[in-house]
């Protein structure tokens, strides 16, 4: 009987963790983001707000900007962190969120793209803030999309708004935990070399 009951209790626990790691959503990979630099289309920006009043341009760049592009095995995606408004020098924190996130796209190099997305920019204390982010599906009915253009990893996306709401930034893929890992580990291993 009481081995019946430590069998039925192991048994739920399994069950329990089992379940519990099938509903988990884990990230399929992230990007540091920053301004595309190109400078063919004005100042360059990682966001473009122009249905603010004057317009707005967010660098992912400069004055501490870190954002940071998130996707999950949910079918979703992030853009989170810190931006920097051009004209202020302040620091903004963007919160906008993906959905009907697939490999592929409309374009032959792109890597995966979103059809929907919202969320905001804001600043405690700022008259404007928070301000709205609402994807705009473009004609192939993408509102963002990661692509490698030339050698560059281009993360471009579309919001409502006026004439050209946009994000415009490059890409770089955050290194694996363990890459990191073994990189300081051959450090270390360097340093414990020269020392010998």
């Amino acid at each position: 009987m009481l081995l019946r009951s430590f069998v039925a209790s192991v048994a739920s626990v399994v069950l329990l963790l089992g379940a519990g790691s099938a509903t988990a959503v884990s990230i399929t990979d992230q990007w540091f983001l920053s301004d595309d630099g190109t400078g063919s289309e004005g100042p360059d920006y990682g966001l473009r707000l122009d249905f603010t009043s004057p317009e707005m341009l967010f660098s992912a760049s400069l004055g501490g900007s870190n954002p940071l592009l998130t996707r999950f095995d949910d079918g979703t995606a992030t853009i989170t962190q810190q931006m920097r408004d051009n004209a202020t020098g302040l620091l903004w924190t963007v919160s906008y969120t993906m959905t009907g996130v697939a490999t592929g796209g409309s374009g032959a190099g792109d890597i995966w793209h979103a059809t929907a997305g919202t969320g905001s920019i804001f600043r405690a204390g700022e008259p404007l803030s928070p301000i709205a982010l609402t994807g705009k599906q473009d004609d192939d009915g993408e509102v963002f999309v990661l692509r490698l253009e030339n050698g560059i990893l281009e993360a471009r996306g579309w919001l409502v708004g006026g004439a050209i709401n946009d994000w415009r930034m490059k890409a770089t893929l955050v290194p694996e935990p363990s890459t990191v890992m073994l990189l300081g580990l051959g450090l270390v291993a360097m340093g414990i070399r020269r020392r010998s």
